[in-house]
């Protein structure tokens, strides 16, 4: 059976127009990819956006917030599209003064410089420090 080209083309810019679909992966992770429906013209940014709009969504109907494990982004060439592939986990809100942010290298070891500070001048007992110290770590 052979398509018409304005029904093909239809069928072609609606299926480019459906949201990404979230695939569950192991251990909590999630994926959800987006291509992007344009050639050559720049990085996929809205494929970008439109995988975490979905991500954002599927963890917001569980009550939790998104934490991104990976995200490849792949630019557009010569007649090939560019995409966006996230993985990502759901993780709970930070309570209020927390926050879920991922520290660099660089404000883990400022943050511990500055804790080892306060527990050398006896600011904070070593229970705390070392609570605060496992708290840093895990953020890394």
């Amino acid at each position: 059976m052979r398509l018409p080209v304005p029904v093909l083309l239809t069928l072609l810019a609606l299926t480019a127009c459906a949201p990404p679909a979230v695939v569950p992966m192991d251990r909590g992770v999630y994926l959800v990819t987006r291509r992007n429906p344009q050639l050559g013209f720049g990085p996929p940014e809205e494929a970008k956006a439109e995988v975490y709009r979905a991500a954002n969504e599927f963890c917001a109907a569980k009550g939790m917030v998104v934490e991104t494990v990976s995200l490849d982004q792949t630019d557009p060439e010569f007649a090939r599209p560019g995409s966006v592939s996230l993985q990502f986990r759901c993780v709970p809100p930070p309570r209020p003064g927390e926050t879920n942010a991922r520290l660099t290298r660089e404000e883990a070891e400022k943050q511990l410089e500055d804790l080892k500070a306060m527990l050398g001048k006896a600011l904070i007992t070593r229970e705390d420090f070392e609570r605060k110290k496992k708290e840093i770590l895990a953020r890394m």
